[in-house]
C-alpha cells in the first residue's frame, strides 16, 4: 500500500464512503435560500427512533457536484431497518448501478441506531436536533466518524468530523445532496397516507422478468450494461418470489471453452459482497439458493469478461432437484480428478523406482569397477616398485608423471561409465519432472564413490612411502559437468513440479490490452524480465515467464474448440509487486489462442489483437 499524507487520507474516505469529496461550506452560505421540499415524517418512521431518516426515507438525492454518486434512502423491511444505497449517477455508465449499500436499524438503547456497511458494525446517536452521528464500532484505519443531518433547504447532509481527545471535534467536510425525487407508486407494505410519499423499490433499466422454470439465455459483450469504475459487464434480472422466499438460481456459462464461470458472480441487486446463503461451484456450471429480503428482488449476473451463459430459477422440488444435480457433477468432477491425481502419483512412482533402481544398480557397478581398478593401479604399482629397484633411479618428476597417466586412465573410464548411465535415464527423468532428486541422489553415490576412490588412492602412496622416498603426489583428475539439456528446467509451483522452456511461441507473444483497447496491460515476451504484468489501478511488474512443456519438449497445448487452445506459462515476479506479487514468487498464468478469431487471452479480460 502507498504511503499517503493524513490529508489525503480523509479524501479517499469520503470518496470510499460517501463518493464525493467537497470544500467545507456552510450550507447557509450555497446561494439565495429556496423554501424546503415538503417532507412529511412516514408514520411507521418515528423520529425519536430514526431520528433524521425518519425525513430522509422514501427519497432520492443527487450530488450537489457532477461525476459522483447519489443515495437513495428507503426502506428495506418497513418499521424495522433501512436501506440507503450510493448510485452511480445516470449517464455514467448504460443504466443505473450499486455502488455501495448500508442497513441501519434501531439499537438496543434509546436514542442509538445499528448500522451495517460491508460486514463492519457502526453505532449511530442521534443527537437533539435528529442528526445521527455514526462512528465505527472498532474504527480501523481510514474510518472516520460522520454525521447524516437535513439541512434548511432539504438537502441531505454528510459531514466528516474527527476524534481529538477523545470528543468529536469541528466538521471536516460538509457534503449537501439536494433532493431529487420522490420514488413514486404505492408500496403494498406500507399504508396509503395523504401527503406522504410511500417508498418503493426503483425501475431500474434494462432489468428482465425471470419465470419459474424458465431457461434464459443471456449474453455479456459491449452492448452488456457496464460499471462505470471497472466497466465490470452485467445484466439485471427480477426474481419472481416474494420475501422470505427461497429460490435455487442456476447458471450454466462458457467464457472461451476454458474458464467456466470462474469470473461470473451472481448476487440480490441491493447486496454489498455475496449475498447468496450457499453456492456450489461445478466446472460449467453455479447454483446459488437466495432467501429474499423483500418481494421481487433484482439479481444481478456479472463478469470480468465477455460471456454466453443460461440462467434459471427454481423453487421447492425443482430447486432441490437442480440443487442436486449441480452438486452431483461436482461431485463427479472431484472423484475423477482424484482418481487421475492417485493413477498419476502411482505411476510417478513406479517410474521413480525404476528409474532408482537403475541408477542405483548402474553406480553399484561403478563402484565395484572403482574398486577393482584401485586394487589394479596398487598391484600395478607394486611391480613398477620391483622394477625400479633393479634399474637406476629415475627422478621424481618422470615418476609422478608414469603415476598420474594411470590414474587418470582409470578415472576416465569410470566418468564414461556414468555418464552413459546417466544418458539412459534422462529422458525418463525430464518426463517424469524428478530430473532434481534423481540427479541429487546420483550426486549423493558419486560423492560416495570419489570417496572410496580417494581412499584407495591414499592407500597406495602410503605403500610407495613405505618402500622408497617421497616423491611428488600426484594431483587428482577434475571431471567436467555434463552440459544441460537445452529447455530441461523445473519450475515448482504450489507444490506441484512443471517441465518448462524458456522459448515462447510467437503467437502468444505481444501486448495484451484490458479488453482490447488499453490499461492494465500483460506483455509476454522471451527472455529474463522482458514480461510484464499490470495488476488494476498499479504500474506494471516485471517477470520472467516459461512455457510447460510435454514429454517430447514442445509447448503442452490443452485443445479447445475448433483450433482453439491454451497453453499454461509459469511466470515469477520481479521487484515492485508488493504483498499480492511478492518478488522471486511463481505462479501459472494460463493463455487462450483463437485462430479463429486472431487473438489471444488472458484472464479472460486481457487480449491481444493479431496473431
Amino acid at each position: 500500500m502507498r504511503a499517503i499524507t493524513a490529508f489525503a487520507a480523509l479524501v479517499v474516505l469520503q470518496s470510499a464512503l460517501f463518493g464525493c469529496v467537497a470544500s467545507a461550506v456552510d450550507p447557509q452560505h450555497l446561494g439565495p435560500q429556496t423554501p424546503p421540499p415538503s417532507f412529511t415524517v412516514d408514520p411507521q418512521a418515528n423520529p425519536e427512533v430514526w431520528g433524521v431518516y425518519s425525513r430522509l426515507v422514501g427519497h432520492r438525492y443527487a450530488p450537489a457536484t457532477g461525476g459522483f454518486p447519489g443515495f437513495e434512502v428507503r426502506w428495506s423491511e418497513p418499521g424495522k431497518a433501512i436501506i440507503e444505497t450510493s448510485l452511480f449517477l445516470e449517464g455514467a455508465i448504460v443504466g443505473p448501478d450499486v455502488k455501495w449499500s448500508r442497513t441501519i436499524r434501531p439499537g438496543s438503547k434509546p436514542g442509538e441506531l445499528n448500522m451495517d456497511f460491508n460486514g463492519t458494525p457502526w453505532l449511530g446517536t442521534i443527537e437533539s436536533d435528529g442528526s445521527v452521528v455514526f462512528k465505527a464500532v472498532t474504527p480501523r484505519a481510514g474510518e472516520f466518524p460522520y454525521r447524516i443531518r437535513l439541512s434548511s433547504r432539504g438537502e441531505m447532509l454528510v459531514q466528516n468530523m474527527q476524534w481529538v481527545n477523545g470528543s468529536l471535534s469541528n466538521v471536516i467536510y460538509s457534503t449537501p445532496y439536494p433532493v431529487e425525487s420522490v420514488p413514486g407508486g404505492p408500496d403494498p407494505a406500507v399504508a396509503e397516507v395523504p401527503g406522504v410519499a410511500t417508498p418503493q423499490p426503483p425501475t431500474d433499466a434494462g432489468v428482465k422478468p425471470l419465470v419459474l422454470g424458465q431457461k434464459i439465455i443471456g449474453k455479456l459483450d459491449d452492448n452488456s450494461q457496464k460499471t462505470s469504475i471497472m466497466r465490470t459487464r452485467y445484466d439485471l434480472y427480477r426474481l419472481p418470489a416474494r420475501k422470505g422466499e427461497s429460490v435455487v438460481v442456476g447458471l450454466d456459462c462458457d467464457i472461451y471453452s476454458f474458464y467456466g464461470c470462474y469470473y461470473t458472480f451472481v448476487n440480490l441487486r441491493e447486496g454489498y459482497g455475496n449475498t447468496y446463503e450457499a453456492m456450489i461451484d461445478a466446472p460449467k456450471r453455479k447454483a446459488y439458493r437466495f432467501t429474499l429480503t423483500e418481494d421481487h428482488q433484482v439479481l444481478k449476473v456479472e463478469s470480468n469478461g465477455r460471456l454466453d451463459y443460461g440462467l434459471v430459477v427454481e423453487q421447492g422440488a425443482a430447486g432441490n432437484a437442480l440443487w442436486a444435480v449441480t452438486q452431483a457433477e461436482r461431485t463427479s468432477f472431484d472423484q475423477a480428478k482424484a482418481r487421475q491425481d492417485a493413477a498419476n502419483s502411482a505411476e510417478n512412482a513406479q517410474l521413480l523406482g525404476a528409474v532408482m533402481q537403475g541408477l542405483s544398480q548402474g553406480l553399484t557397478a561403478a563402484n565395484q569397477a572403482a574398486s577393482a581398478n584401485a586394487a589394479q593401479s596398487s598391484a600395478s604399482l607394486a611391480a613398477t616398485l620391483v622394477q625400479a629397484r633393479a634399474q637406476p633411479p629415475v627422478s621424481p618428476s618422470v615418476q609422478s608423471s608414469q603415476t598420474s597417466s594411470l590414474s587418470s586412465g582409470d578415472s576416465s573410464a569410470q566418468d564414461a561409465q556414468v555418464a552413459a548411465l546417466m544418458a539412459q535415464n534422462q529422458a525418463l527423468m525430464r518426463e517424469m519432472g524428478i530430473e532434481s532428486e534423481a540427479n541429487a541422489m546420483a550426486a549423493a553415490m558419486l560423492a560416495q564413490i570419489e570417496r572410496q576412490q580417494a581412499s584407495g588412492r591414499a592407500q597406495s602412496v602410503v605403500e610407495e612411502q613405505e618402500d622408497e622416498a617421497p616423491t611428488a603426489k600426484p594431483e587428482k583428475p577434475v571431471a567436467e559437468a555434463a552440459p544441460a539439456k537445452d529447455g530441461g528446467l523445473i519450475k515448482t509451483v504450489n507444490g506441484q513440479s512443471y517441465s518448462v522452456g524458456a522459448t515462447l511461441p510467437a503467437q502468444i507473444e505481444g501486448r495484451y490490452l484490458y479488453e482490447g483497447e488499453g490499461e492494465p496491460i500483460v506483455f509476454i515476451g522471451s527472455g529474463s524480465m522482458q514480461s510484464r504484468f499490470q495488476p488494476h489501478q498499479d504500474p506494471e511488474i516485471p517477470m520472467t515467464a516459461w512455457i510447460v512443456q510435454g514429454p517430447d519438449g514442445s509447448p503442452l497445448r490443452e485443445k479447445g474448440v475448433g483450433e482453439r487452445y491454451q497453453v499454461t506459462l509459469v511466470v515469477e515476479y520481479g521487484a515492485g509487486g508488493g504483498g499480492n506479487y511478492p518478488e522471486g514468487s511463481l505462479n501459472l498464468l494460463p493463455v487462450v489462442v483463437a485462430p479463429d478469431m486472431n487473438k489471444a487471452f488472458i484472464l479472460g479480460e486481457r487480449i491481444k489483437s493479431g496473431l
